[in-house]
């Protein structure tokens, strides 16, 4: 679940790569390899989670390779049984064609802003039913990421739409809900600073009432 910014530091301080590596990445000659990349503004959203082993003073390509190749292993049979993987032209049920790019996107804002799997389904078919609606996403989440890389187009209260990228780089759990979430009533939803419970409304008065309930105390 952590940005990109952070792995690089993280490997970096390990002796791994250099700092910035990741950042400065050559990402056209990586896209020739990795078809999931096409369309992908850096390597945010695609350094997979898991356990990983590496040399000191790696490649940098080398140490990207470790996790694009694990990205692909486990991503893509989500994606396609057995078949050829269009990360172009990828069906959400219900809610349209979507690229790999796009579902990473939403993918990491669920990563960041859902805690339990259950619920990720739901507020994944809250976030695909808000686009189609015109209506503004307004996650939490894009807004610190959107401070963090000063970058103010990845703020979802003040820009329509998906982010441009991912967010952050979501497990396996937030990509599957990504790609398969679970038709619902709700449009809003928030979560509860306490017990980090996700309390969702059906209507926007609901949802102010829910608001003064658990985020005034």
């Amino acid at each position: 679940g952590e940005r990109l910014a952070v792995i690089d530091a993280r490997l970096s301080k390990l002796g791994i790569i250099k700092t910035g590596d990741f950042l400065d990445i050559d990402m056209e000659s990586l896209q020739l390899q990795y078809p999931f990349l096409l369309g992908a503004r850096s390597l945010d959203g695609y350094l997979f989670p898991d356990t990983y082993r590496f040399y000191f003073d790696s490649d940098t390509r080398f140490a990207a390779a470790h996790f694009l190749d694990n990205f692909a292993a486990k991503v893509a049979p989500l994606i396609s049984d057995g078949e050829k993987v269009d990360y172009d032209s990828i069906p959400i049920t219900r809610r349209g064609i979507y690229s790999i790019n796009e579902i990473m996107s939403i993918a990491a804002l669920i990563e960041k802003e859902v805690p339990e799997p259950a619920d990720r389904r739901l507020v994944a078919d809250i976030i695909y039913r808000r686009l189609k609606m015109g209506m503004a996403l307004q996650i939490d989440a894009s807004v610190d990421y959107a401070k963090a890389v000063n970058q103010p187009r990845y703020d979802t209260y003040q820009f329509p739409g998906l982010t441009p990228g991912p967010i952050a780089n979501p497990g396996l759990d937030a990509v599957d809900a990504a790609l398969n979430p679970k038709a619902n009533q709700y449009l809003y939803y928030l979560s509860d600073p306490k017990t980090k419970k996700t309390i969702f409304s059906k209507t926007f008065d609901e949802h102010k009432a829910n608001k003064l309930k658990y985020l005034s105390q």
